[in-house]
């Protein structure tokens, strides 16, 4: 078996752009909470708690009202739920992940008709 290795390693633009969004969020304010780990990498997510990124798995646990959507983002259902509890809600969702969402939607639309 051939083993290949990459001669270039990271991250996809939809990871960094939610670690770029969230950590211009954390200055704003002293916490922000993210319902589920930002990104896929424990690493990553360790570092970030301690600049003020706190992971959560329950809207119960968040304390201050301010929220941040993961890099892979969360049901609309969820966020209906956080906008009608009136949290301040970061978005950061990977504009592709946000796109295949819409798209599911539209086609769950034209299904129930």
């Amino acid at each position: 078996m051939i083993i290949y290795r990459a001669r270039y390693g990271g991250v996809c633009f939809g990871v960094k752009r939610a670690i770029e969004i969230s950590l211009k969020a954390v200055k704003k304010g002293k916490c922000i909470y993210s319902l589920g780990p930002l990104i896929h990498n424990r690493l990553a997510v360790e570092k970030l708690e301690k600049k003020g990124i706190i992971t959560v798995d329950k809207i119960r646990d968040i304390k201050n009202k301010k929220v941040i959507i993961r890099s892979h983002g969360i049901p609309p259902t969820l966020l209906k739920k956080l906008k009608r509890k009136k949290f301040e809600i970061v978005d950061a969702t990977c504009p592709r992940v946000r796109r295949a969402q819409r798209y599911v939607q539209e086609k769950k639309a034209v299904l129930s008709h």
